[in-house]
């Protein structure tokens, strides 16, 4: 390695926007990288192996949300599994792909996946852990992608309804 840099993950960002961010760095690091390889000055670092991690191939099955899990986990597989395959479940008579989610800070006893609130630019699901994550942006199958409330606004969504594994 000639150079490395490192930044914070905000935990609302998507993977979309941290390749930008990196992108963005990264072209700097390289123009400062390649500097130093012209001038002379560029320190050669071989990769620690033990701190390099694997990631398998994803695939298309891994974004049927499983509401069991935790509203940290589901939160961070919608910012983790976009562009693609994006997560996906089956509400309102149809499949749609979740684009957007925010963590609540209220519980509920309702089951995993189930409706605690669809009313106005609120779509509200309770988690595997109790927690309730609230979706702000999805997509119908075969729509564009849209806010929950334009999403509300065409569908009747009742609370206590189950969403189920897309």
């Amino acid at each position: 390695m000639l150079a490395t840099v490192t930044r914070a993950i905000d935990p609302d960002e998507t993977s979309v926007d941290v390749e930008r961010a990196l992108a963005a760095l990264g072209a700097e690091l390289l123009v400062d990288a390649a500097r130093a390889l012209a001038e002379g000055r560029a320190v050669e670092t071989p990769q620690d192996e033990a701190a390099a991690t694997y990631a398998s191939k994803i695939t298309k099955e891994e974004g049927a949300i499983d509401w069991s899990l935790s509203a940290e986990r589901i939160h961070n597989l919608v910012r983790g599994l976009q562009p693609w395959p994006l997560v996906s479940a089956r509400l309102a008579g149809g499949r749609v792909l979740i684009h957007r989610t925010a963590r609540m800070p209220a519980v509920s006893p309702d089951a995993p996946g189930t409706i605690v609130r669809a009313e106005g630019d609120r779509l509200e699901l309770v988690a595997g852990d109790g927690q309730v994550l609230r979706v702000l942006a999805l997509q119908p199958e075969g729509r564009r992608a849209m806010t929950a409330r334009e999403f509300l606004a065409g569908r009747l969504v009742i609370p206590g309804t189950r969403v189920e594994r897309g």
